[in-house]
C-alpha cells in the first residue's frame, strides 16, 4: 500500500467515531466518492491497518465497577507463562510488555471486590511471576481508544 493518502487518515478519523456510518456518508463527510471510500477501506483492511469493525462499551453500567492497573515483574525464563495466563482470563482487557522496572503492565474490569481479590490471588500464585503493585483506577476522565488524524 505504501504511504497512507490524506483520505486514508479522513476514513480511519471518521470509522473511529462511528465505524457503522454507510460508505455513502463517509463519503459525503471526507468529500470524495463512495467508489473511492469502498477501495481505500478494503486496502486498509488488506494492509490490517483496520482489523476490526466493534463498537465501544460503558464497563460501569455492564456492573464492572473494579478497574485496576496491575504491574507486573516475572521471571525471565518463565514471562512467556504469564503473558498468556494473562490473556486467558476473562478480567483482562488489555497486556503490555513494557521497558523499566516491571516486565507487564495489565489493565483488568472486575464487577466486585471480591473478583478483583480472587484474580490477585491466582496471579500471585502463578508460576513465573516474582512481584505486583496494583493500582486501583478511580475514574478515567478521558480514554481514546480510536485513530486520531494527525
Amino acid at each position: 500500500m505504501g504511504e497512507l493518502k490524506k483520505t486514508d487518515y479522513a476514513i480511519l478519523a471518521e470509522l473511529t467515531k462511528d465505524s457503522r456510518q454507510s460508505f455513502r456518508m463517509l463519503a459525503k463527510k471526507i468529500g470524495t466518492s463512495v467508489s473511492t471510500v469502498i477501495k481505500r477501506v478494503h486496502l486498509l483492511q488488506q494492509e490490517g491497518i483496520i482489523k476490526d469493525f466493534t463498537i465501544s462499551v460503558d464497563h460501569h453500567k455492564l456492573g464492572y465497577e473494579y478497574h485496576a492497573l496491575v504491574e507486573i515483574v516475572s521471571r525471565q525464563q518463565e514471562h512467556r507463562g504469564v503473558v498468556d495466563w494473562l490473556q486467558n482470563r476473562k478480567e483482562v482487557y488489555a497486556v503490555y510488555q513494557v521497558t523499566g522496572t516491571k516486565d507487564v503492565y495489565t489493565l483488568i474490569r472486575t464487577k466486585d471486590q471480591a473478583e478483583l481479590r480472587g484474580f490477585l490471588d491466582g496471579m500471585q500464585r502463578q508460576e513465573g511471576v516474582d512481584r505486583t503493585e496494583t493500582r486501583i483506577i478511580f475514574e478515567a476522565p478521558y480514554e481514546n481508544s480510536g485513530f486520531q488524524s494527525l
